[in-house]
Order: structure tokens, then C-alpha cells, then sequence
């Protein structure tokens, strides 16, 4: 916004678009107002709370080795349990060769000597335990091995499933992303000085006679597009901020070398709080990026010709990046375009939380996977302790039902008999295996029992 002398009184002419306007006068018109940039400082600043965001380490779920071990000790008590328990007992590591033919080999060469060896451990640990004394003693039928071995290799399988699934990597992998977007490379992480470049226009970008220059720093960071939106120079001192109108209270003087990592951290810090875990989902990392890129792509400076451009050009928009406090001022951050697209392009920040977004969908998909394996490997380890025991899971079930169906056929033939002695009690008395008992206080006198 520039002052227009009319007659000696002094008016101003708003000519920037999408920036927070406030109402200057004729002594401070040479420079740049404080919260210039405040609202595209904002806008950044949603991406910044989701950027520092940090995921915690995956809860532990099923103790996988646990699982694992007793469904080997399982395998092995199956098998000629003394025999290679004897054999682990002598070999530490070494592999061991079973007779052909021999119960043991069978075990040990479908499932592996490491898999035989960690079962016979477990059941000499464990050797005094009623359980596992069962286990060991319980003649198994053919039947019930075919059934175990059916079992244990649906049991195998998933447990493969199940640890293919590198929850903590992929969380590892997330706040990585997340921290890339924020900060940038490794080597910028506890640094940010717009160089790299010669001065802060190269750093930060400039237009001229209606072209543009993108940044050679610009998209690489979160951490740098704020600080070419909001960074001071060293040749205005009592220059405002220019993304704030309060705090924080920045104060490095810029000159295109200087350190500006304590400005960056008041900056971050004004943000606001990271995104909490449950905030930070695949639909809200994709409404900021969206948010923001439709920010970046909407016109600015004289006749909003200047697209993929965030912050303050001067009114006619034929500015460099400098920061500086003059009439002329650029207080902004310019990127590439994409031919064909007009988009902006090269925005490493906007990658990273975009790839941030669709590796967290794929976290809720694993856990979901992660969730449904543990439940059938636990079930499937009951079922393989049951079998180990002898006992057959359908054949129990089976026996309890026709229990329960016997039952209600045995009541149903007292409840008759009952109704044939009516309310005699003599009559109930007589019945055979007293059946029926005789209540005075009873309406109908007698009962089954």
C-alpha cells in the first residue's frame, strides 16, 4: 500500500489482495506495516502445529514371542519330545538330523531345528507345571495330530502375516516426514540463514516487468518460507514484524548470512500447540495442504498477476524479496510453476506432508491388519494348548451339547410322570427314583426334580 498526495491530504490506496490491511499515515508510508503478512503467517501456521506433531510408539499388543514359543513347545511335545529335548540340551546350535522316518525329523524338518529347539526349552523351563506334564504324558491319537499339525500351520501363517507388519517403522516413518516438512533437510535442522543463495532476493524470490524469479531456498521448508515472510533486515532496526502485531518480538537482523534460528523458534512457538495423536489424521493433513495450496495459487500484487507467490508485494507488485523498509518493499517467499498447471511446484514441505498423509492411512490400515492376526493367533494358541491336552475342541463341544440335550429330555420325563400323579400325594410318593416331590405350599402340590 503506497500514500496518495491529494492537495496536501493525505489518503492511502489498498492495492494488495489476501494480506492483512491496516491503515497507516504519512510518516510511517515508506515501510511496510507490523502483521503485514499475519495472514498468510497463519495460514502456514496450520501446517506447522501438524508438523510438529509427534506419533507416539505403537501400544504393545500380543507378546508375539510368547505365542510363538508356546505354540513350538506344542509342536515338540507332539513329537519325540525326549529325544529332541536331548538334542537341544547337547546342541546349542548346531542343526540337528533326525532318523528318517522318525517322529521328530517330521516335526523338526517342517518347522525348522530353531523353531524344535525353542519349544524343548520352553517345556524344560516349564516341565513342573501341570499343563505341560499333561502335554507330555497325553497318548495322542492320529486324529487329534493330524488336527494339531492342521492347526499349527494356520497358526504359522499368520504369525508370518503378523510380522511383516512394522508398526514402529511406520510411525518412525510419519514423524520423520512430519519433521522434514518443518525444518528440512538434516543439515538445516538446527540452522536457517536465507543464503545459499547471495542475498535474501535469491533466497526468497523476486518479480520484475511481470516475470518471476523463484527462491532458490523457497519450498524447501516450512522453517524457511515463514522466515522469508516474516525475517527482519538489518537496515530497518525499528522495522515492525511483519507477521505479527504483538508477540513474539523478533530481532536478528537479517542480512542474508545471519543466523535466524532464535527468531524461527519464537515464530514456531506462536503457532500454537502440535496437533494432538488423535488430530492428526490422513483427512486433516489433507484439508491444510489443500488449504494452503489454493493460498499460494491465488493472484497477488497489481492486478493479482502474480500467482504461487505467499506474502506482500508492493502495490505494483514489481518487487524483490528483501524485506527491506521501503516504499518498494517484498516482504515474501516466490516458488516455481508448473508448465501446463499453472501450480506451484518443488514445495518439499507440501510433499512430505502429503506422503505424511498417506503413510499415516496406511498405519490405520496395519494397525487394523495388526489388530485382527493378534486375535487369531491368540485363539489359535488356546486351540493348540487344547489339542496338546488331548482334548478334541468339536468333539467337547459336541458332548456338552448332547449333555444339555439328555438333561432337558430326563426333566421333560419327570415333569410327565409328575402330571400323571396329579395332586396325590400317595401317587407321589410311590414314583419310581422320587421324581416327583410333594409341595404343600405349592398351587399344584408337587414338582420335578
Amino acid at each position: 500500500m503506497q500514500p496518495v498526495q491529494h492537495g496536501g491530504k493525505c489518503t492511502t490506496v489498498n492495492l494488495i489482495a489476501l494480506v492483512l490491511l491496516t491503515t497507516i499515515n504519512c510518516a510511517s508510508a515508506a515501510k511496510p506495516d507490523a502483521g503485514l503478512n499475519a495472514a498468510h503467517f497463519s495460514a502456514l501456521c496450520k501446517a506447522v502445529r501438524v508438523a510438529k506433531s509427534i506419533l507416539p510408539t505403537p501400544p504393545a499388543g500380543a507378546n508375539l514371542d510368547e505365542l510363538n514359543t508356546v505354540a513350538a513347545a506344542v509342536a515338540v511335545s507332539l513329537s519325540d519330545h525326549a529325544e529332541i529335548m536331548s538334542q537341544a540340551q547337547k546342541h546349542e546350535t548346531k542343526e540337528q538330523v533326525f532318523p528318517a522316518g522318525s517322529s521328530a525329523n517330521t516335526t523338526c524338518s517342517a518347522y525348522g531345528w530353531p523353531f524344535c529347539k525353542q519349544g524343548s526349552e520352553y517345556l524344560k523351563t516349564n516341565n513342573k507345571h501341570f499343563e505341560i506334564q499333561t502335554w507330555l504324558l497325553v497318548n495322542k491319537s492320529p486324529s487329534i495330530a493330524q488336527k494339531l499339525n492342521t492347526t499349527l500351520a494356520a497358526f504359522l501363517k499368520k504369525m508370518e502375516d503378523r510380522k511383516k507388519i512394522e508398526l514402529e517403522e511406520t510411525v518412525t516413518k510419519i514423524n520423520g516426514l512430519l519433521n522434514d516438512a518443518l525444518e528440512g533437510e538434516e543439515a538445516k535442522k538446527t540452522s536457517i540463514k536465507l543464503s545459499g543463495a547471495t542475498d535474501r532476493v535469491t533466497a526468497c524470490g523476486k518479480t520484475s516487468a511481470g516475470r518471476k524469479t523463484a527462491g532458490t531456498l523457497a519450498g524447501k521448508s516450512l522453517k524457511v518460507d515463514i522466515m522469508c515472510l516474516c525475517a527482519m533486515e538489518a537496515s530497518a532496526n525499528n522495522q515492525p514484524a511483519f507477521c505479527t502485531t504483538t508477540n513474539p518480538e523478533i530481532s536478528v537482523a537479517n542480512s542474508g548470512g545471519a543466523e535466524l534460528q532464535p527468531d524461527w523458534e519464537k515464530l514456531k512457538a506462536a503457532c500454537g500447540t502440535p496437533v494432538g495423536a488423535e488430530g492428526l489424521t490422513p483427512s486433516h493433513l489433507t484439508s491444510v495442504t489443500e488449504d494452503i495450496n489454493q493460498l499460494i495459487m491465488e493472484g497477488k500484487g497489481e492486478n493479482n498477476k502474480y500467482t504461487n507467490v505467499l506474502g506482500a508485494l508492493n502495490s505494483g507488485g514489481e518487487t524483490n524479496c528483501d524485506g527491506k523498509a521501503a516504499a518498494n518493499y517484498g516482504v515474501c517467499v516466490i516458488y516455481e510453476t508448473e508448465a501446463g498447471t499453472n501450480q506451484a511446484k518443488n514445495l518439499k514441505w507440501m510433499t512430505a506432508l502429503k506422503a505424511a498423509a498417506t503413510t499415516l492411512a496406511q498405519l490405520n490400515e496395519q494397525r487394523k491388519q495388526a489388530n485382527s492376526l493378534e486375535m487369531a493367533l491368540v485363539a489359535l494358541n488356546t486351540t493348540l494348548a487344547n489339542i496338546a491336552t488331548g482334548k478334541d475342541p468339536l468333539k467337547q463341544q459336541n458332548i456338552q451339547q448332547t449333555d444339555a440335550d439328555d438333561s432337558s429330555k430326563q426333566l421333560a420325563a419327570k415333569s410327565q410322570k409328575c402330571n400323571e400323579a396329579k395332586d396325590d400325594q400317595e401317587s407321589c410318593k410311590k414314583l419310581e427314583d422320587k421324581v416327583c416331590t410333594y409341595n404343600e405350599s405349592n398351587v399344584e402340590g408337587k414338582s420335578a426334580h
